[in-house]
């Protein structure tokens, strides 16, 4: 595992999840970016190491079938505890790899307080983290936050979900006295590079590979269609990558990607 400095705030501790904050500082330190160019699964070797080290760890919290899979996923599983076998599963899933899309590299996280104004991130580049530019900040008035120095990603997404996931993890193994049914969880590479699900373990009702014109837009790209059984949905969080969800009787007209309304009958079938 990458070497942590012990800069991070005892303000920023969690009396539920101690180990939430070093955990994360820890996962940022792996150089996961995902990459594009890339035919190797995954695609750049650095996802393998912290698979590597989330094995051990989903292991120690007692999810002793914690393996890597095809591809680079990390599977493991925790089994319901007495008189819940019988209950529904829960799966808990986020993503080790990071985004190819800006550097990456050396990754100097830092907690900080937000003050209600801009950001300074970096004195010596003068990189400032700009109300502006996000300000749901705005929120977090006079509390501590982690960034960057500026100058490259923090890797919150998903490393911000594996820490969630490990902390929960950890958590119900020192408290067995709390109920719960089997937990499946997975950790996929690749997600930012669309290739998250490639060899993930469920199989697909089809493939589909697109090419063609609808309404002046050029659509050209391939996914698989899965089928999933859905009883309730809840709201979605206030910033989504999702504009709306929801629960229909018909397949609606209005699908984002409405080209390959067509393969959604046929697949059912």
């Amino acid at each position: 595992m990458p070497k942590v400095l012990n800069y991070f705030s005892k303000k920023m501790t969690s009396k539920k999840f101690p180990n939430i904050v070093p955990e994360f500082l820890s996962y940022v330190l792996y150089e996961t970016q995902s990459s594009r160019e890339s035919t190797e699964e995954p695609s750049t070797p650095n996802q393998l190491l912290l698979a590597e080290e989330l094995v051990t760890e989903l292991k120690s919290s007692g999810l002793q079938d914690a393996h890597i899979g095809k591809g680079g996923v990390v599977y493991g599983t925790l089994p319901a505890t007495p008189g819940c076998e019988d209950c529904p599963g829960l799966g808990l899933i986020a993503h080790m790899d990071t985004s190819p899309d800006a550097p990456a590299v050396n990754i100097k996280p830092q907690i900080l307080v937000y003050e209600g104004k801009d950001v300074l991130l970096n004195p010596e580049k003068e990189i400032y983290f700009k109300e502006e530019s996000f300000p749901e900040i705005k929120k977090y008035l006079n509390q501590e936050i982690i960034f960057t120095d500026g100058t490259t990603l923090l890797g919150a997404d998903d490393k911000a979900g594996i820490a969630a996931i490990t902390a929960c993890m950890d958590y119900l193994k020192t408290h067995p006295e709390i109920p719960h049914a089997k937990i499946c969880v997975a950790f996929t590479p690749d997600e930012e590079i669309a290739k998250g699900t490639v060899n993930f373990d469920i199989e697909p009702l089809c493939d589909y590979y697109i090419d063609a014109e609808l309404n002046g837009y050029h659509y050209k790209g391939n996914g698989q269609v899965y089928f999933a059984v859905i009883h309730t949905l809840g709201d979605l969080p206030d910033y989504s990558e999702m504009g709306k969800i929801g629960l229909f009787d018909s397949l609606p007209d209005n699908l984002t990607y409405p080209i390959i309304r067509e393969f959604f009958p046929i697949a059912l079938e």
